[in-house]
Parts: C-alpha cells; sequence; structure tokens
C-alpha cells in the first residue's frame, strides 16, 4: 500500500486562514485573536510562531481575566514541549492549565487535561 503523503483534511482552509488572521492579530490587543492564530500554525506544523502567539496571549491577559485564553494558550504550549520531547515542560504547562479550567469552571476541560497529564506520565 502506498503511504497517505495528502496533508490532513482542512489544512487548506487553515492556510488560507493564517493572513487573515496574521493582519488581525497585528492589531489586535485581544488574547482570542492571537489563541485563533497560534492554534492555527499549530495545526500547520508552524511551532515556533504558535509558540510567540501563545506567550502573546498569556501576556494579554491578566491573572482574574480570560483564563479560558490562558489555559488554552497553556495546553498549546504543552503540545508544542510534547512534539520536542519536554515531557516535564508540557506537564508543567497542562498543570497551569488545569488550574484555569479549574477557575473558570470549566469543568470538561479540565477532565480533559487531567486526562493529558496522566499520558504524559507513562
Amino acid at each position: 500500500a502506498k503511504p497517505n503523503t495528502l496533508p490532513p483534511e482542512g489544512t487548506g482552509l487553515v492556510l488560507e486562514a493564517i493572513p487573515i488572521l496574521e493582519t488581525v492579530a497585528a492589531e489586535s490587543e485581544t488574547p482570542y485573536t492571537h489563541r485563533l492564530i497560534g492554534d492555527a500554525y499549530l495545526e500547520i506544523g508552524l511551532l515556533e510562531a504558535a509558540k510567540a502567539s501563545y506567550e502573546t496571549v498569556l501576556a494579554l491577559s491578566v491573572e482574574g481575566d480570560g483564563r479560558e485564553n490562558r489555559a488554552a494558550a497553556q495546553v498549546g504550549l504543552a503540545n508544542i514541549s510534547a512534539v520536542e520531547g519536554d515531557r516535564i515542560q508540557a506537564e508543567a504547562r497542562l498543570q497551569q492549565a488545569r488550574v484555569n479550567y479549574v477557575l473558570s469552571g470549566e469543568d470538561d476541560r479540565r477532565k480533559q487535561v487531567e486526562r493529558w497529564i496522566g499520558e504524559l506520565r507513562f
């Protein structure tokens, strides 16, 4: 059988959306906008660009405000750390996300993050 060399379904749409998101993010101080572009970069494998966007989310969102965006950025950074082989940093980021999901009342997401933490430990 031949290996599947086609890009994942939806990648083309992400590639089309990135220039638009970059334009919006360049003029935005909204954490959510930077989270979206970080997610898009991560999806297509642009890890350094994703990392920069997620760090911007953390810088723009204050502790008590925007916990969901902070948590999502921390999960994104955990994914990057895991891909880079840094399981300790990945777990630390997931623990931070877990706390933010607890404080924002996002119980389903908290449970999901706890499952990921458990998987990292094996």
